[in-house]
């Protein structure tokens, strides 16, 4: 009951999302069946090492998932073209280490626009109140310092836009 995907090459630096899809990917050669059944479970990641390749490397993991597609009679809506009233885009560069972009955009006049920055355990570290609210696109720069002025430390930190009471969440990395 294993099913392994075909091996990935990392070659890169920064985020690239590596998703595995038996129907379209197929699997790997050397174990399984090519079916998704019994218990599912994650069991391991392996790698490889290249002559004359790097010797030491960080890979993270974000969200990961494993999911089962399971045929519904239920229609879903397609969210692409449902307009909303703003747009919180990922932050730029992610992973930073000096400092990092936090665009957005209004698409109708909001009253109220704030930014909050959080650390891993919730707890707010920076926030940005009265930020523009006539629509358009914005951006916030953040220098990786808290409230009081003092420089945080690495890990992963959550930025949260709040427009008119509607709020969305995103994830960045901040690597010394």
């Amino acid at each position: 009951n294993h099913e392994v995907s075909p091996w990935f090459t990392i070659d890169w630096i920064g985020w690239k999302l590596v998703p595995w899809d038996m129907a379209n990917d197929g699997t790997g050669t050397w174990l399984g069946d090519g079916n998704l059944d019994g218990t599912l479970r994650f069991d391991s990641i392996q790698m490889t090492y290249e002559p004359d390749a790097a010797i030491f490397g960080t890979i993270y993991f974000d969200d990961l998932q494993i999911l089962k597609q399971i045929p519904t009679s239920v229609e879903t809506e397609d969210i692409s073209s449902t307009i909303t009233d703003f747009i919180l885009g990922q932050n730029y560069p992610n992973p930073f280490n000096s400092g990092t972009i936090i665009p957005y955009t209004i698409h109708k006049k909001a009253t109220n626009v704030k930014l909050f920055i959080y650390n891993s355990l919730g707890q707010k570290v920076a926030s940005f109140d009265n930020l523009n609210s006539e629509p358009g696109n914005y951006a916030v720069y953040w220098n990786i310092t808290n409230n009081s002025g003092e420089q945080l430390t690495s890990g992963v930190y959550h930025y949260k836009i709040i427009v008119d009471n509607k709020t969305h969440t995103k994830k960045m990395i901040y690597l010394k």
